[in-house]
């Protein structure tokens, strides 16, 4: 497992596990730093780069290549590169750890920090629902009085409609009325016109009546004065 982690930053990052164990103990702000150099230093040696190609000059290396002893030299310094890559992994695994330590603690505080952020939004949230309820209650309330006040309006204006058209309709029997009374005043004017002529001549032919009634009665008295006149003379 540690081999094809090795593997895997040695060719991620160009560098073996024991040039990165020293960064990753160093603090979290120069990490980034130590990494970003390193893969600049050894950028040119990609993923073919040995542990004992940083840990050893390259003139050392030829001297120990052309050396008679080479194999058992070789062999000893496999050996010391072999445990020094099991430190080095240890070493890897145990700054991961704490690196990993670190960030679970710091995502747990920017969760605690984002939770309290999101309950103070949330408590915000809900008084200005609260706020809109209550706004939104009056304005109900205004919306009833309104159609109420609308509907007395409609009803008002329905009932002076009525009265308007119940006065017109008084005025127009008025007027007829009126008409009719001009008329009958004019024909009983009339009527009491034929009427008084009639009097008059009614009058009039009683008083000529009247008149030829006084003449008989005249008439008559001289007559029976005479037949008197007469009466007496035959008795004697």
């Amino acid at each position: 497992m540690f081999a094809n982690l090795k593997n895997k930053i040695r060719e991620e990052t160009g560098s073996d596990i024991a040039k990165l164990a020293p960064i990753l103990n160093s603090p979290p702000n120069t990490q980034t730093k130590g990494l970003g150099g390193s893969s600049n230093r050894h950028s040119n040696y990609g993923s073919t780069s040995s542990l004992s190609s940083f840990t050893e000059p390259d003139g050392a290396k030829e001297d120990t290549l052309s050396d008679g002893k080479g194999s058992c030299g070789s062999a000893g310094r496999m050996g010391v590169s072999g445990r020094g890559d099991r430190r080095g992994e240890e070493e890897w695994v145990r700054a991961l750890e704490r690196r990993d330590t670190e960030w679970r603690r710091k995502l747990e505080e920017q969760e605690s920090e984002f939770n309290t952020k999101l309950e103070e939004k949330e408590s915000e949230w809900s008084r200005s629902l609260d706020l809109l309820t209550s706004e939104k209650a009056v304005l109900e309330e205004e919306k009833r009085d309104v159609v109420r006040q609308k509907l007395a309006l409609e009803e008002a204006l329905k009932e002076a409609k009525e009265y308007k058209k119940k006065a017109i309709q008084y005025q127009e029997d008025m007027d007829q009325l009126e008409g009719f009374q001009t008329q009958e005043m004019a024909k009983i004017k009339h009527l009491l016109l034929v009427k008084e002529q009639e009097l008059e001549e009614k009058v009039q032919q009683l008083k000529e009546s009247e008149s030829r009634a006084e003449s008989l009665r005249i008439e008559l008295r001289n007559h029976a004065q005479q037949l008197n006149d007469l009466q007496i003379m035959l008795l004697h």
